[in-house]
């Protein structure tokens, strides 16, 4: 059995971006899908519950925002990439309310469901 080294390309949007190269590539390899986000994805893909799953979509993306992504307190070499991570994420909430607001489409198992 032959070891095979994992090989990475980073492209990384700030300056002076050495003193975060390695916090980068761990946090890459080290992130997982939690559970909760299984239910989410496949609930909103799907249309099984899509109100639910848009809450719990919005319930997810607001504490990620407010954990993770406070810009201002980032050194200054990070903080346009981490403000428009929560740029994005603000974006995704409003999409996630407008699916709760409006409901599930046509093809979603939701309507199916209905009758």
């Amino acid at each position: 059995m032959s070891l095979q080294a994992n090989k990475y390309l980073v492209i990384s949007p700030v300056r002076d971006e050495e003193a975060y190269l390695r916090f980068t590539i761990e946090s890459m390899i080290h992130q997982t899908i939690r559970p909760a986000e299984w239910i989410i994805v496949i609930s909103l893909v799907l249309g099984i519950g899509t109100r639910y799953g848009a809450v719990l979509g919005l319930l997810f993306v607001v504490i990620a925002t407010v954990t993770a992504h406070r810009w201002w307190g980032y050194p200054q070499a990070v903080q346009l990439m981490q403000y428009t991570f929560l740029v994005k994420n603000l974006a995704a909430a409003g999409g996630l309310i407008l699916l709760f607001a409006t409901g599930p489409g046509k093809i979603s198992l939701d309507e199916k469901l209905k009758g």
